[in-house]
């Protein structure tokens, strides 16, 4: 077996299922295996009843997208692991196209298809559009928000961090620091030397630590321009609003950044990041309170019969008096 696709799923049963359909219409032989991640609305049955050959595994918990991915790394057979998210399909011959560049190119570690909005949406842009899935390593300066914010909103002077190399384009492919992963294409014997997935990383940023010890080992990660998934985006909370989705997703995004600058930078560099948040946080509390104590001013001001109001009148009356 060639090329073993995981698929981690949680509470996504319609677009798992649409998933799976597309591993099966290619024309790849795929091991495939679906790690539940103790979702409630029948994604398991769906599964069970029609995808029979399908491996699957049904955790009690949600114990997180890397855990889930390790789980099936270990059971899987294939010289290469496909690890795609469940709002994904796979169009035509892509895994066989990654496959090849693959076996082409040994100095690669993983690879990643282009991807495509599957739909319009308020975060992921139009349907069609071709989505940015390849990256530079994030600066210590972006992490720790000694950026923009900082000079905007504290008055600090940063220096930037150097402008970043532009990405190399090469034999159909284009060569990054690291690559989403919503969809990813890696060597199996590479993927388990590095002890897959970190799992101190529940939600995000395990794509970004994966290819950075990808990088470490000599390697190189790329995207296959010729390859091509759908991708949707946000299935498991697609119907909550922007900002409620914001408020859902920030605390993991913030515990993965600690843990992602601790194994880069240590705990003095994750010392610096939260104290730099703190301060940025606090800025951004006492910002508003002013923004909230002038909204009130104004309010008062325009009462009709404040002193502030007559003062107003009487200073526009003078005004197109003299003009």
């Amino acid at each position: 077996m060639d090329v073993t696709a995981v698929v981690v799923s949680f509470n996504t049963c319609s677009h798992l299922e649409r998933c799976l359909a597309s591993i099966y219409a290619t024309q790849c032989q795929c091991e495939l295996i679906v790690i539940d991640n103790a979702s409630t609305d029948g994604s398991s049955a769906m599964v069970r009843a029609n995808f029979p050959a399908a491996m699957l595994v049904e955790n009690q918990c949600n114990i997180g997208y890397a855990a889930a991915a390790n789980q099936g790394a270990r059971l899987a057979s294939g010289r290469y692991l496909l690890l795609l998210n469940p709002d994904t399909v796979v169009e035509d011959d892509a895994i066989e196209r990654l496959a090849a560049f693959m076996d082409a190119h040994p100095e690669i570690g993983i690879c990643a298809p282009q991807n495509r909005n599957g739909e319009d949406h308020e975060l992921f842009g139009e349907q069609g559009a071709v989505q940015n899935n390849y990256f530079h390593f994030p600066s210590f300066q972006g992490l720790a928000g000694l950026g923009t914010v900082a000079r905007r909103h504290l008055g600090l002077s940063v220096v930037a961090p150097p402008e970043p190399p532009p990405f190399v384009e090469r034999d159909g492919s284009i060569l990054a620091d690291w690559l989403r992963g919503c969809t990813l294409f890696v060597r199996s014997g590479l993927y388990r030397r590095l002890g897959g997935m970190d799992e101190g990383f529940f939600l995000y940023l395990e794509d970004t630590d994966l290819c950075r010890r990808v990088r470490q080992a000599g390697l190189h990660c790329a995207v296959v321009t010729d390859a091509t998934i759908v991708h949707y985006g946000g299935a498991s909370y697609r119907e909550e609003s922007v900002p409620r989705i914001k408020t859902m997703l920030a605390p993991h995004f913030l515990r993965s950044k600690y843990h992602y600058v601790r194994q880069e930078r240590g705990r003095i560099g994750e010392c610096s990041v939260r104290l730099t948040d703190l301060i940025l946080g606090l800025s951004g509390l006492l910002r508003r309170k002013e923004s909230a104590t002038s909204r009130m001013r104004i309010a008062e001001s325009l009462r009709p019969g404040s002193r502030s109001t007559v003062r107003h009148r009487m200073a526009l009356a003078r005004s197109i008096a003299h003009s």
